[in-house]
């Protein structure tokens, strides 16, 4: 490596400057000084014209002296290295000197050439990591003042970190001491866990990238949601000495996204109980048509049929009988159909009345025995609730005679907490749960519910009959319904 090899010697002293002079010539490097009455003042005008490679500086001089010589000098040439001329009595101003910049001292009368060339390309090449590590420092200032994330410098052996001033963003005060407790200590308990067992597996593999979100307590009890992430130095070892990164704040990403995702089920919600509405809408219209016109044509064809029989034909009346007995069976049965999809009763009797009578029309059947029971007050349930939950009273029991061989059900509607739970069990065969997800009839039980924010959950195992239960909060749901 080549350098210029121009120094400049500020000193008062004839003797010592002639020496130093001598022995750098000696060493090949040329010198240039200031000796007019050894002042500072001369010195600084010499160093306007003079580009040294190396300055000796003696700090007590005619007019100026101590520490405050080497910072006038260093102030005026920030980019050359000063090396420091001591006398024997004053090695701790040359050590307070060196502290403060200086690059290295050396005592007068006690070095040769061999030394001082050591110490010219010491200095020098100690200057120029200096001034390296200066403009490091800048811009890492300058990336610190042009972002809005927490830097941190993380020296992991001795478990200190050094933090930009945007980790005032936590509010904590100066004097609180953050190196990696208290990092940990402020990741928020139900996240901690994972953030530690990352951090282990990244310093025992070889990774050199981590990134993780997570929560972090705030000076006022608050919590940031943070995503951190980092890069990792590793000495020749592949051991981890060092990390750097930065603490970004995206609480108000996260809180948006909470908030979109929301309003996304909140409209799947309406979505699912207009449809709902709408369908029971078709099903009134379909009820209505049915009664209003299939029955009353079955009606007249049935008088029909009795005219006809009163021909005494023995054929003609067996045929007759028969004709009367289908048509009879068909009208009972778009009764029973009627029966199903009309709603409208439920507004005109009540939810409770309207279940009742579904029972006791499913006993007469003698399928199997239901019990029910209440401990409703009618008015306090909005019609739509009441709807849903004798849609969903149906709906299970269609389920229970297609596929339970249940010989006892069970129907329990009550008032808890107001939650307006309902549970609906049998005797029956069961199922495996992994095999109840494949049922329409579930799926349909599992839709009306979330429809008005009610939550619902299923019970079973093979030879353990079934259960269902539902819950509906129903203060929630007259705002919504209002």
């Amino acid at each position: 490596m080549s350098y210029g090899n121009t120094t400049f010697i500020i000193e008062d002293n004839p003797g010592d400057l002639m020496l130093l002079k001598d022995q750098l010539e000696t060493a090949g490097w040329s010198a240039e000084y200031s000796l007019n009455e050894g002042l500072l003042t001369n010195a600084i005008e010499s160093l306007k014209t003079v580009k040294p490679v190396v300055v000796f500086l003696d700090l007590n001089l005619p007019d100026s002296n101590g520490l405050e010589t080497f910072l006038t000098i260093q102030a005026i040439i920030p980019d050359v290295p000063i090396i420091i001329l001591s006398g024997t009595n004053d090695t701790s101003l040359s050590l307070q000197a060196v502290q403060a910049g200086a690059q290295d001292f050396l005592v007068k009368g006690e070095f040769e050439e061999k030394l001082l060339l050591k110490t010219i390309l010491y200095s020098i090449e100690r200057k120029k990591s200096q001034l390296k590590l200066e403009e490091i420092n800048k811009r890492f200032i300058y990336a610190s003042k042009a972002t809005n994330d927490a830097l941190w410098d993380w020296d992991i052996n001795s478990h200190e970190i050094f933090w930009n001033e945007k980790v005032k963003m936590f509010g904590y005060h100066d004097a609180v001491s953050k190196n990696d407790s208290w990092r940990i200590n402020n990741v928020h308990t139900e996240d901690r866990e994972r953030i530690n067992k990352r951090m282990t597996e990244l310093m025992q593999n070889s990774a050199d990238q981590w990134s993780e979100q997570y929560r972090f307590r705030c000076a006022n009890g608050t919590y940031k949601h943070i995503y951190d992430r980092g890069f990792v130095l590793r000495d020749r070892k592949n051991m981890p000495y060092r990390m750097i990164g930065t603490m970004q704040d995206v609480t108000e990403q996260v809180m948006l996204q909470k908030k979109l995702e929301f309003e996304k089920e909140q409209t799947q919600k309406v979505i699912l109980k207009t449809a709902i509405e709408s369908q029971e809408k078709e099903r009134n219209e379909i009820g209505r048509e049915l009664h209003d016109n299939v029955n009353q044509i079955l009606a007249a064809a049935n008088i029909h049929l009795g005219l006809v029989r009163i021909g005494n034909h023995e054929k003609s009346l067996e045929l007759v009988k028969e004709g009367q007995h289908l048509i009879m069976k068909a009208v009972d049965e778009i009764r029973k159909l009627t029966h199903n999809i009309v709603s409208s009763h439920i507004d005109d009797m009540g939810v409770i009345i309207a279940i009742e009578n579904l029972v006791d029309e499913i006993n007469s059947l003698l399928a199997f025995k239901i019990e029910f029971k209440h401990n409703i007050i009618e008015e306090i349930i909005p019609y739509p609730v009441g709807l849903t939950v004798f849609r969903i009273i149906q709906e299970q029991l269609n389920n229970i005679m297609k596929y339970a061989s249940a010989t006892k059900v069970f129907i329990n509607l009550s008032i808890m907490d107001d939650q307006l739970v309902l549970n609906i069990s049998d005797d029956g065969v069961g199922a495996a749960f992994d095999e109840i997800k494949k049922g329409i009839g579930l799926s349909n039980i599992k839709n009306r519910t979330t429809a008005y924010n009610g939550k619902v959950s299923f019970e079973t195992s093979p030879g353990k009959g079934f259960k269902v239960n539902v819950q509906l909060p129903l203060e929630l749901q007259k705002k919504l319904i209002n």
